[in-house]
């Protein structure tokens, strides 16, 4: 098989993972938003939920676009925020099952493409 082939093979099967990715997950074309709800499922799965505050040390983007993002997906309940028993001024950012399950399914989306 010619390069050309196997690269318009490989790229055919990322643009598949793309438009799987916009329909399924709350991107909104942006690499904010992806960090965003990996970043937040990953602490959500520990078990040990991201503050606020530590979300936006652990984002290098800016304040108000992270905040924007956040709307966003509390708005379309993907995330949510809950309470710290130990101290009620601190909320930490959940992850909601909708975001767990989409992200599982993505998960084995793109284990069968690279498997490939």
């Amino acid at each position: 098989m010619p390069p050309h082939k196997k690269l318009h093979t490989i790229t055919q099967e990322l643009l598949k993972v793309r438009e799987w990715e916009q329909a399924n997950l709350p991107l909104v074309r942006s690499a904010l938003a992806y960090d965003l709800i990996i970043l937040i499922a990953h602490h959500t799965a520990a078990g040990a939920p991201l503050s606020l505050k530590h979300l936006f040390i652990l984002l290098n983007y800016s304040e108000a676009g992270v905040r924007k993002h956040l709307r966003y997906l509390i708005s379309n309940e993907w995330i949510s925020f809950e309470g710290v028993s130990n101290d009620k001024r601190i909320r930490v950012v959940i992850a909601n099952p909708k975001l767990i399950l989409s992200l599982k399914e993505y998960a084995d989306m793109l284990s069968n493409v690279y498997s490939n």
